[in-house]
């Protein structure tokens, strides 16, 4: 046969290489990247073509078939994010080789964790905003109830602020920058928040009857088991203030608009007071303080100079020692588990307790009236409003404590 033919054979190529795109970013002439894997699939079946793997190289050979569409999957173990492209051998009509840059950014995240710093232990419930420094714009915010953790994944060359809240606590902050980070990075950044040293004065009076609480049993104990609800409707009763005001003007104390005005200004207002100190116990110490805040009240108990020294401090530590059964009969259950306890014989116990808050109590008796007047008849140290004044618990203050523990 004397027909002459002539065949063109057409060979595609692909050649690719690998990168940080970090450093191709930033120009450092140093992007190739070792020990990358790339994957050739065929597009239209998803066949797996071919798998090459080089722990020292960056270049990377694949022939190819010619009307076929590839796609190009290209990972690193170790947190690299890897990049995915496609190629198309469609169409050609010569041989040629077709070349390919794929590249690879580093996993860069962030790890914050909170303690308390009087403490060192993890501290929970802590508010965390996200910051972009530069901007700043808040990125991001999250409470942690269950934990102290805060986790983010960053990107490079940023400027970045974290800042954690938590209520009764200084907050702490840190800044960073990911600006010169070009492999795999975890930022780890402790905050330490400081308890405040938060002391609120409240100075609430409460008063009382003459020689209540236990007029009759209990006179030598340090405890009772009367409320001080129930002592002051019986000292608010209409019965008792009609005697009260007789009294007084029968042995030549105050006038009646005096006695009105010590009941309705100082005795019910007192008893108003002591109802909102317990709503506040219930909801901003019990509800936002947390199992980690210790609460310290300053509470004292004052007489009128009759009857004996003895016997006045043993009648301050009643007065007491009532208004913390007030406040666990009628509290809320969250309040109830905090508040000092009693033993089986009902001394209570301001240690130990398994609450967290303790009352810081002082009895003061006749004390800190020894420099005040008193008058000589029985009947005006009973009903007179200046005896009266007197006989009194004040609850002084709340303070915030922590105390720190062995590492």
């Amino acid at each position: 046969c004397d027909d002459i033919y002539k065949l063109e054979i057409i060979k595609v190529k692909l050649e690719l290489t690998t990168h940080n795109q970090l450093l191709y970013d930033a120009k450092k002439n140093t992007d190739t990247l070792n020990g990358c894997e790339v994957v050739l699939y065929e597009v239209e079946t998803g066949r797996l073509v071919e798998k090459k793997l080089d722990p020292l190289g960056n270049f990377y050979t694949f022939s190819l078939d010619l009307e076929t569409d590839y796609k190009i999957v290209s990972t690193k173990e170790g947190r690299w994010v890897g990049e995915t492209k496609t190629v198309s051998t469609k169409g050609l009509e010569e041989s040629q080789t077709i070349t390919r840059q794929m590249y690879h950014k580093p996993d860069v995240n962030l790890i914050v964790n909170t303690y308390n710093e009087i403490k060192g232990d993890d501290l929970l419930g802590c508010t965390f905003f996200f910051i972009d420094a530069e901007e700043g714009d808040t990125l991001f915010t999250t409470t942690r109830l269950d934990d102290n953790l805060f986790e983010r994944g960053l990107e490079f060359g940023k400027d970045y602020q974290v800042i954690a809240n938590k209520r009764y606590y200084n907050s702490d902050q840190v800044f960073f920058n990911t600006k010169e980070i070009y492999i795999p990075t975890t930022l780890k950044f402790p905050l330490r928040l400081r308890p405040e040293d938060r002391i609120i004065n409240l100075s609430i009076m409460v008063y009382f009857d003459n020689d209540r609480p236990d007029i009759t049993n209990g006179k030598n104990r340090l405890v009772t088991s009367e409320s001080y609800v129930d002592l002051y409707e019986e000292y608010t009763s209409a019965k008792k203030v009609a005697k009260f005001k007789t009294q007084n003007r029968i042995h030549g104390g105050q006038s009646e608009v005096e006695v009105d005005s010590f009941f309705r200004n100082s005795v019910e207002i007192g008893m108003t007071k002591l109802i909102g100190f317990r709503e506040y116990l219930e909801i901003f110490v019990v509800e936002n303080g947390g199992t980690d805040a210790q609460f310290v009240i300053d509470i004292e108990g004052f007489t009128s100079p009759r009857a004996s020294a003895k016997y006045n401090e043993q009648l301050a530590w009643r007065r007491i020692d009532c208004i913390n059964n007030y406040l666990r009969q009628t509290g809320n259950e969250n309040l109830r588990k905090i508040l000092p306890q009693k033993d089986v014989n009902g001394n209570v116990i301001t240690a130990n307790s398994g609450s967290n808050i303790t009352f810081n109590l002082i009895s003061a008796g006749e004390k800190a009236e020894i420099n005040k007047s008193i008058p000589d008849t029985k009947a005006l140290s009973v009903y007179g409003i200046d005896a009266s004044r007197r006989r009194k618990v004040e609850i002084i203050k709340i303070r915030r404590v922590d105390i720190p523990t062995s590492r």
